[in-house]
């Protein structure tokens, strides 16, 4: 297992020290900030024919590479995601849904990806695959405290058009934390923004600006219709403002981060 501390100002160094009886435990500095740098970091690093990319605030099961190992001796797969459920180690909010934290079953079993794409908070990779593809872009994905996305949807991308096989097991799973700045659901707001902006360049959309104004309409459109269908729903005892914030805004700002990041590309070019 490899530790890869990418500038922490915490204690990291040290626990990983204290867990020093931990067989085949190996703590990496990447100097060079951001989370593309840090999963790199682990491709060149890493002994195995596979890398398995887990979050620092998930929780694993006593199962976990045991099933991951089943996975990949019993299918074609060059990569495969699993399925990350909400941990709530601080308050849970009584509007706070768990599809908020998690990404879902995004197939009842074991199976091929035909749409979407695994989540980089728990997925393997066939390491050739990997490095055949160049790595992680490190231009995408969180950088210290700037919210970025897309890396790994990048790479999988390149990775179905290159003719490799992408897979999801339901039963490989991840309790991820819930940490006490998503707790406000303005964040979500902001996440989704970052997503919607770093997609352009992560499924290289190449949008021109009669398209982006048909864009820049229809969510102002959508906007409306989807706050008059909310504001109905707070008829209801489990239904509240936070949830508007989430569900209603929330989209409507992944869209605008999808016409800001299309724009800044259409400048560049």
């Amino acid at each position: 297992m490899l530790v890869i501390d990418n500038n922490s100002t915490d204690d990291t160094k040290n626990i990983v020290r204290d867990c020093g009886r931990v067989a085949n435990l190996r703590y990496l500095v990447e100097w060079e900030q951001g989370l593309s740098y840090a999963r790199n970091k682990g491709m060149r690093c890493a002994d195995a024919d596979w890398i398995i990319y887990l979050d620092d605030d998930t929780r694993v099961p006593r199962d976990f590479i045991e099933k991951a190992l089943y996975t990949i001796s019993h299918f074609p797969f060059d990569c495969f995601g699993g399925l990350y459920l909400p941990w709530f180690k601080y308050r849970r909010p009584c509007w706070f849904r768990d599809e908020y934290a998690s990404n879902g079953k995004l197939l009842s079993t074991v199976g091929v990806l035909e749409k979407g794409y695994a989540s980089g908070g728990i997925v393997a990779f066939n390491k050739e695959r990997l490095k055949r593809l160049g790595g992680f872009p490190i231009s995408l994905g969180m950088s210290g405290k700037r919210v970025a996305y897309g890396e790994e949807n990048y790479v999988q991308k390149r990775l179905k058009e290159s003719g490799g096989i992408i897979g999801f097991n339901p039963d490989w799973t991840v309790d991820h934390l819930v940490a006490e700045y998503k707790l406000n659901p303005w964040w979500f707001v902001r996440s989704k923004y970052a997503v919607g902006r770093d997609s352009v360049h992560a499924y290289g959309l190449n949008w021109r600006f009669p398209l982006l104004v048909k864009k820049g309409l229809g969510a102002l459109f959508y906007l409306f219709v989807d706050l008059l269908s909310a504001f109905l729903k707070l008829r209801r005892k489990n239904y509240y403002v936070q949830n508007i914030i989430v569900e209603v805004f929330g989209i409507f700002s992944w869209k605008v981060g999808q016409i800001v990041g299309a724009s800044r590309l259409l400048i560049r070019l």
